[in-house]
């Protein structure tokens, strides 16, 4: 009998397990990135397994070996107990605010299971993904299906990055119409803040998420599908990927950041500075600090910022945040440069793009060795 992990407790039921994917979690192996913002879950989760033969000690590649999923498993996921009795074989993914879902499922060789695929930012950090995901079934451009699409799909899984995916006020399906219905429904890890009657410890997670998040979601799906050998191969190909960039940064000066969102075309920089939670943590693990983390609100990732306070903040860097059809990357950040000449970054037109780089997902090792090389570019 094998024990799932996830976040603070452990529930043995029945042949199956209880897996808590709520966006907090116990760490038992040395490595994490945690649960908050949108980020982008940026979240933490970490799976592991136990025998009655094994030592104290053993982390979670150790322990998961062959790495098969006891069925059935049950995920204690946003509010409701959810039981899948074997791997998924039709599978509705619904739109977030990343592509984390669909491209981890093509990561992982199982994306012959998608039906339906709303997944899609338009433009992604490996541009040979953009293909595949757009040669799926479904819209693919972050259009959200309705109910009765969803149901016509006849799928035996729904799973959505956010809330949003089974919002009944925007026409999905909900959770409880499709427990009614008898089809499985799970919301990513890290992602309970999304939802409307979300606690007040779940609303904190936006803040302290970080890049483990993405990890916590290839985690959960390599248990859903039974594919966590291949789950834990890219989960370490990624830390490998980040260890990397980390030793060629080490020791090197911050230089002061700025995440913005060319969805703003007054460049008001007002309210939408991507600044903590799993923003601080990938513009740290690139080598730099994030300019308004101390602006940020307790229990948010976002800052308020003002153009005056803009103006007599030290930018070296800017990163411009793309989302489908935004305004153009170039566009954006000449409009910020001529708002603010006095940044260094202005001054050396010294500026990166984060497509889905920048949310949860097995791309944001792209996106900050991106921006690693920008900052210091002589590491490399």
């Amino acid at each position: 009998m094998a024990y799932y992990c996830f976040m603070t407790r452990i529930i043995n039921k029945g042949t199956g397990v209880t897996a808590r994917l709520d966006g907090k979690s116990t760490q038992v192996s040395p490595r994490r990135w945690t649960a908050a913002g949108v980020v982008m879950g940026l979240f933490a989760l970490t799976a592991c397994t136990s025998s009655p033969a094994m030592p104290e000690g053993n982390n979670a590649t150790e322990v998961t070996s062959p790495g098969s999923t006891n069925y059935p498993v049950t995920f204690d996921n946003c509010g409701y107990e959810v039981t899948i009795d074997a791997p998924p074989e039709r599978v509705v993914l619904m739109s977030g605010g990343s592509i984390a879902e669909v491209a981890t499922m093509i990561e992982l060789g199982i994306e012959d299971r998608i039906v339906l695929n709303s997944q899609g930012l338009g433009r992604t950090e490996v541009p040979e993904i953009e293909a595949l995901i757009d040669a799926l079934p479904g819209r693919n451009k972050g259009d959200r299906f309705n109910r009765e699409e969803v149901f016509a799909a006849e799928p035996d899984l729904v799973l959505s990055s956010y809330y949003n995916g089974f919002d009944p006020d925007a026409g999905a399906a909900s959770r409880d119409q499709l427990e009614d219905a008898g089809i499985a429904h799970l919301m990513s890890a890290g992602s309970c803040f999304t939802r409307p009657d979300a606690t007040e410890e779940e609303k904190a997670e936006v803040a302290t998420q970080s890049v483990e998040t993405s990890f916590e979601i290839i985690e959960m799906i390599g248990i859903i599908f039974d594919v966590q050998v291949e789950a834990e191969a890219l989960i370490q190909d990624r830390r490998d990927k980040l260890d990397a960039i980390a030793t060629a940064i080490e020791g090197r000066e911050p230089a002061s950041v700025m995440i913005s969102y060319s969805d703003d075309p007054t460049h008001a920089v007002l309210g939408f500075v991507a600044a903590g939670g799993a923003f601080n943590d990938l513009i740290v693990r690139a080598g730099g600090k994030s300019a308004f983390l101390d602006a940020v609100p307790e229990g948010d990732a976002y800052a308020q910022v003002t153009p005056e306070i803009a103006a007599v903040t030290p930018i070296d860097a800017l990163v411009v945040g793309m989302y489908n059809d935004a305004t153009p990357a170039e566009e954006f950040a000449a409009g910020m440069f001529e708002l603010f000449p006095e940044w260094p970054a202005a001054q050396t037109d010294t500026y990166t793009v984060f497509y889905d780089g920048i949310a949860p997902g097995p791309y944001n090792h792209v996106a900050i060795e991106r921006l690693a090389r920008l900052l210091h570019p002589d590491a490399f």
